[in-house]
């Protein structure tokens, strides 16, 4: 079984943030001066992480937040980051830039609640978490081929099964020793991965969202820890957006 660590960030604030504005895909906005601040500060907290990828949203917000982390860090700051469409915030259509309010209000119209209500040019939420889970499970497949590079590594080149997708709890993707739970012929990679994503940056708010339909994925349910749980599903909801309750 192959193990590695995975660190997901949110994006810095931007001014549509604050101001409660929808930006999507289509309104690119650069951080604000808190967002750079908050992006320092995740640099700092995450210095003596040695990443061996990173992997950002294509969109300036993103792109700024990534920048910022590896110009705090110890080991790695002139690390290729590498950009990813799949990784975008969900696409709102004609209610990009436009207030959250504006957003609700359709919703209502339609007779729908927020985040399930789809406006017209944007994306459903089964689209967003499809492009989230073909990343997170072409993440699985980078790791499976860096085992396979390594001294005493694995040949096979394709036909990984599901059981070799395994990826353990890390307080903060710090360096330590992985979980002997459930361990058996596991092998801990020597590969951090560090991922940019446009989402939300409530946590109750995350953990408050609708489970995932395991029975649709490649990789199984009991083998896949809360870090990479994340991964899977964050994508679904955007910046301030109000759970089906309205808050």
């Amino acid at each position: 079984m192959v193990r590695f660590g995975l660190t997901v960030v949110r994006h810095g604030e931007t001014r549509y943030n604050k101001d409660k504005i929808l930006q999507g895909q289509g309104v690119d906005e650069p951080l604000s001066a808190t967002g750079f601040r908050q992006a320092d500060a995740a640099g700092v907290f995450l210095s003596n992480v040695k990443f061996t990828h990173v992997f950002s949203s294509d969109l300036l917000r993103a792109k700024q937040t990534a920048a910022a982390i590896l110009g705090k860090n110890k080991f790695c700051r002139d690390l290729e980051i590498k950009y990813d469409a799949r990784l975008r915030e969900r696409k709102y259509g004609v209610a990009e830039g436009r207030p959250l309010a504006d957003l609700k209000a359709m919703a209502k119209d339609a007779g729908e609640q927020c985040p399930s209500f789809t406006p017209s040019g944007g994306e459903t939420l089964d689209e967003v978490r499809e492009r989230a889970r073909d990343f997170f499970e072409f993440l699985c497949q980078l790791a499976v081929g860096l085992e396979q590079k390594e001294p005493g590594g694995s040949s096979r080149s394709s036909g990984t099964p599901k059981e070799q997708f395994v990826f353990p709890w890390t307080n903060h993707c710090s360096e330590g020793e992985p979980s002997s739970e459930g361990s058996g012929s596991s092998k801990m990679l020597d590969a951090n991965i560090l991922v940019l994503q446009n989402s939300t940056h409530k946590n109750e708010q995350t953990r408050n969202s609708k489970p995932l339909p395991w029975d649709t994925l490649s990789v199984p349910k009991e083998t896949v820890s809360w870090d990479s749980k994340i991964m899977l599903w964050l994508l679904e909801q955007s910046d301030d957006l109000p759970d089906s309750k309205g808050k």
